[in-house]
Order: structure tokens, then C-alpha cells, then sequence
């Protein structure tokens, strides 16, 4: 492309970039490059109405999007239930380093557990140099004991929380990741595909069901009728027979062989009533076998068109929420089973047991050498308690996990956690992007992550920086099912910032497709 087309496509560019914007221009790529120097103050006099949002789409070959202002880097930090809240150290709107102390827990349970863990260690170091009497029955019996109980201590500890339970909890914690991956993802493709061969499967047994329980009604219909015919027939000549005797014979007794005709004739209509009324159960059990077949056929129909839609239909954010919320679940059990608080369990149950055998072995051996090492194991024991008890201090304070500003603090002194809940909202200003969920499908065919675009803001008439696009989501959603638009998730990222600007305010981005 020659300079002039360039020069064309780029005044293209920046007249949609400003539909919502009001008549004063925009910088140039060179007034619009970061620098150092403050952005200057909007006076009285230069401040304009503001605009109203432009009207999304592709105009004139330019993709414009409304969106909102959002930080790249947030998080909702969280404290455990039945924690009480002792201090709130920061406010809405401190900044606040990696690592800085946000809300501290009560500690006054710790601290005197800190404090007896402290005693314990100066009394082992006092001990470490006492050596003991020669050893009586009683204190080797005792000894003995003493080892015994220590190794069911030490069983007990690990096998409270076994290899096997925290393989089980890493599982957990792949199946939660898998299962919100595949919720986030949509259905596959092999998976739709099955469950629309369902449905047409189920439709063609629907139509089978009915033609073949239509054909048995219309063949059991049929027999009625000829069974009726029958019947109509036999009447017929039993009346016949009936009355030639009458005539002939009178209404005395019959001879034998024209009583045996009429008696004959009889029994031939009573035999053709029951075979009528047989024939009519077959078509009223055909009948009813017709309903209930069809009945059944039309509920798999209406069952596998049921998981065809769910299949079809977007995450809501309630499984979206309870799926993350498993997720969070299980790391954070996978945590308590496997972190440091249950490795300082299990040395500890060692140290005891270790302080325990030698102690026994300070009995039965040379009273030197034995007595240095229960001195050194109790020595051990009470440094690990003490380091255990300060783990504790310093899990019972909430750390920022990067350096940011706080955005909302939802709890007070003096409050009890009842089910783990959100305590700190922080933020990472320092960077910024613009995300929309408004991109239509009728604009997204034209649009390509690294795509430039230039992005203008309601509250700032005039003023433009430029950005690129960062990320175009995969499946895009729809507000409900009557509505035919899909619409996908689209991120800036801009080149540079304004310190005017705020979270959640709104942002009109136009995007020059690159083809």
C-alpha cells in the first residue's frame, strides 16, 4: 500500500474512532504518545456535554464497540470461616505493596502458645547439660511406655491424612480445573452430534410407532366388522329356521331334527356374540396399545430434543460460579492436607518419638552419650513447636498477593467469618484494558486479535489513545433464546494510560481490520 492509501485508510480510521465523540479532535500518533508530563486539567471552559454511545457495528469498513474500563490485574481475597477479625489494617483506595499486611485475625490464642513454645525451648537448653541417676524399673518401664505412646502419636499424625487422601484431593482438584475448562469451553462437537442423531432417531421411531399401531387398530377395526357380519348373518338364518318351524309346525313341540336345526341355529349366534365381543376387547386393546405407544415415543422425542438444547445453551454464571467455587474448594483442601501445617504435625510427632527413644536409650546405656542426645531432641522438639506456633501468626494475617490499590474492603473489626467470604477487593491499576461482551457476530468476522484500534471515553470528549486487540472469545452468547444476535467478548489492551480515567467507565473502541 502506497503513503496517500495509508494516509486515506488512517483519516478512515480516526472519523469512526469519533462517533460518539463531541467536534474537538484527537491527538495525532504523536501528541498521543506516552510521556512523563501530567496530563493537563480539563478547564471550565474546554469541557463539552458528553457524548452519547456510539452505535455498534462495521460502518464504513470500521468495527465500533462500546465497552467498560477494566483493570488487567484484580483480586477477591478471602478469609476462612470462624475466623475473627481483630484488625483492618487498610482502607478503600491505599496502595499497598506485595506482601503488605490487609487484615489481621486474633492472635491472643497464638501469641500465649508462642509464649509457652518459648518457655519450653529455654527449659531444653537449660537441660541440655543435666545428666540423670542410673535408671530404677519403674523409670524404664516408664520409658518404655513413653516410646510406645509416641508411636501411636506418630501413626495417628500420618495416618490422619494418608499418601492415598492427598492423591484423591490432587484428583479433585484436575477433575474441578477439567470440569470448568470443559464448562467454559461449550459442548463438543462430537457430543452435539450425537445428541441431534438422537433426536432424529427418536422422531423416526415416533413416526414407526404410529404407522405400525395405526395399521394394527385398522386391522382389529376391520375383524369387528366382519365379526359383526357374521353375527347379523347367523341372526338372520336362526330367524329363518325360527319361523319355518312356527309355520310349519306351530307352536307345539317341535321334531327332533327341527328343534336340532333351530337349536343349531341358536348356538351359532351365541358363538358369533362372543366371537364379536372378543374381536371388540382386540380393538379397544389396540386402541389403548396405539396411546401408549405413541405416549411413549413422544416423551423420548421430547427428552432427547431437551438434552440437544441444554447441550446447545451457554453456561450460565450460576454453573460458571459453582464450578470456580469447586475449583477454589478443592485447591484450597488439596492445601490443608498437603502444606506446612501438617508437615510441622508430623516432624513434631517424630521429634517426640526420637526424644522418647532416646531418652530409653539414656536409661540402658552409658549415661553421657544417651543424656547429650535426649538434651539435643528436646532442644529440637521445643525449636519445632516454637516454629510451628509462629507459622500460625503468620497465617492468621492476610497478605497482599501483588502490589496494587484497594478497591472495596467488605469487613469490620470485631466480626465473625461465617462461611468463607470475600474480604479485600484489590487491584492492579498500573495497567488497564477495555473489554466489551457487545461484539456481534456480524462485526467479530472482521476482526482479528492484534487488530489496531483506537479507543475514545464518555467522560473524556475529545480525548483518544490507541490500543490493540488482546483476545476474541471463542463462543459467543446470547441474552436469551429468542434473541438471534450472538455476541462475543473482545479485550483491548491500550498503549498507554490517563490517570483520569476509572474502572468501570465506559469506552467506545473502532477497529480497522487488518484484511
Amino acid at each position: 500500500m502506497d503513503r496517500y492509501s495509508q494516509r486515506r485508510l488512517w483519516a478512515l480510521f480516526i472519523g469512526c474512532a469519533l462517533l460518539s465523540a463531541c467536534s474537538s479532535a484527537p491527538p495525532t500518533a504523536e501528541q498521543a504518545a506516552p510521556t512523563s508530563e501530567p496530563v493537563p486539567a480539563v478547564t471550565a471552559e474546554a469541557r463539552t456535554p458528553a457524548p452519547q454511545p456510539a452505535s455498534a457495528g462495521l460502518q464504513n469498513g470500521v468495527v465500533v464497540v462500546n465497552g467498560r474500563v477494566l483493570p488487567r490485574t484484580s483480586a477477591e481475597l478471602l478469609l476462612p470461616s470462624g475466623a475473627v477479625i481483630e484488625e483492618v489494617l487498610v482502607s478503600e483506595g491505599d496502595s499497598v505493596a506485595e506482601g503488605q499486611p490487609l487484615v489481621r485475625l486474633d492472635m491472643r490464642t497464638i501469641e500465649l502458645r508462642i509464649k509457652e513454645a518459648e518457655t519450653n525451648l529455654a527449659e531444653a537448653r537449660a537441660a541440655y547439660e543435666l545428666l540423670v541417676a542410673d535408671a530404677t524399673p519403674a523409670q524404664m518401664a516408664q520409658a518404655s511406655a513413653r516410646i510406645e505412646q509416641a508411636r501411636a502419636n506418630l501413626r495417628q499424625v500420618t495416618g490422619r491424612v494418608s499418601e492415598e487422601d492427598i492423591a484423591a484431593a490432587r484428583q479433585e482438584v484436575e477433575a474441578a480445573r477439567a470440569a470448568l475448562d470443559e464448562l467454559l469451553a461449550g459442548p463438543k462437537a462430537e457430543d452435539v452430534a450425537i445428541a441431534q442423531s438422537e433426536v432424529e432417531r427418536t422422531q423416526a421411531e415416533l413416526r414407526r410407532v404410529r404407522d405400525a399401531a395405526a395399521g394394527e387398530k385398522i386391522l382389529a377395526e376391520s375383524r369387528v366388522e366382519r365379526l359383526a357380519n357374521a353375527l347379523r348373518d347367523s341372526q338372520a338364518y336362526y330367524e329363518r329356521v325360527y319361523w319355518d318351524n312356527r309355520q310349519r309346525y306351530g307352536e307345539g313341540e317341535l321334531p327332533a331334527e327341527a328343534a336340532a336345526n333351530e337349536a343349531a341355529a341358536l348356538r351359532a349366534v351365541q358363538n358369533a356374540e362372543l366371537v364379536l365381543n372378543e374381536g371388540r376387547i382386540e380393538f379397544e386393546q389396540a386402541q389403548k396399545n396405539e396411546r401408549n405407544l405413541i405416549a411413549a415415543a413422544e416423551a423420548e422425542v421430547v427428552e432427547a430434543e431437551a438434552r440437544l438444547r441444554r447441550l446447545l445453551a451457554p453456561p450460565d454464571a450460576s454453573r460458571v460460579a459453582d464450578a470456580q467455587s469447586r475449583l477454589s474448594a478443592a485447591n484450597a483442601y488439596l492445601v490443608q492436607l498437603s502444606g506446612q501445617a501438617r508437615a510441622g504435625a508430623i516432624e513434631l510427632a517424630e521429634a517426640e518419638l526420637a526424644e522418647a527413644e532416646a531418652a530409653y536409650a539414656g536409661l540402658v546405656a552409658d549415661p553421657t552419650t544417651p543424656e547429650l542426645a535426649l538434651a539435643e531432641a528436646r532442644v529440637h522438639r521445643a525449636e519445632l513447636q516454637l516454629e510451628q506456633e509462629q507459622l500460625r501468626r503468620e497465617q492468621a494475617v492476610l497478605l497482599a498477593p501483588f502490589a496494587g490499590v484497594v478497591a472495596d474492603v467488605t469487613v469490620e473489626p470485631g466480626i465473625t467469618i461465617g462461611d468463607a467470604r470475600v474480604a479485600v477487593v484489590l487491584a492492579d491499576f498500573s495497567s488497564w484494558q477495555i473489554e466489551t461482551d457487545s461484539l456481534n457476530e456480524l462485526s467479530v468476522v472482521h476482526v482479528r486479535e492484534g487488530d489496531k484500534a483506537r479507543i475514545t471515553f464518555f467522560a473524556l470528549p475529545g480525548f483518544e489513545i490507541p490500543g490493540v486487540v488482546t483476545h476474541i472469545t471463542t463462543i459467543g452468547k446470547t441474552d436469551s433464546p429468542s434473541e438471534l444476535t450472538t455476541n462475543y467478548r473482545l479485550t483491548v489492551t491500550p498503549d498507554y494510560w490517563d490517570e483520569r480515567l476509572r474502572w468501570n467507565m465506559t469506552a467506545t473502541v473502532a477497529i480497522i481490520p487488518q484484511n
